[in-house]
């Protein structure tokens, strides 16, 4: 072999351990990086529980406020009640709650119709404004 080939020989070598090394050397930073981000993750699933836990801890608290606050009663209760408009309803006991007040509509609430005024005539009448009674029949 002259010297001319083992320049390119050496030279072949050198190179295939310097891709080697750097290969070597990347694969190796890969895994430090995953590990990182492994940690990350897990980190940050660890601090998710945490705040699950105490939202679910605090909902619960307010929910047993909520049922604390509310007036106690005997199942099959029932109370007269108005409910924000001004319409008077009932609220009914249920688990030893009450229920929203709940108004008893017959009619559509300020809705006129057609009615019958006497034998020979016709007229109006106007549902009042909770929808639990009827205007009297009023001729026009």
């Amino acid at each position: 072999m002259n010297i001319g080939e083992k320049l390119k020989t050496a030279l072949i070598f050198l190179v295939v351990v310097l891709v080697c090394g750097l290969l070597i050397y990347f694969v190796h930073e890969g895994i430090q990086k995953q590990n990182i981000n492994e940690q990350k993750i897990e980190s940050s699933a660890q601090e998710i529980q945490v705040y699950t836990i105490g939202f679910e801890n605090t909902e619960q608290q307010i929910r047993n406020e909520q049922i604390q606050s509310e007036k106690k009663c005997s199942d099959k209760e029932s109370e007269t009640c108005i409910r924000e408009d001004g319409c008077t309803g009932h609220k009914d006991c249920y688990n030893g709650h009450w229920t929203q007040c709940i108004v008893e509509q017959i009619c559509k609430p300020n809705r006129t119709v057609l009615c019958q005024f006497n034998s020979c005539s016709f007229g109006f009448r106007t549902c009042n404004a909770c929808g639990t009674a009827w205007g009297d029949c009023i001729s026009r």
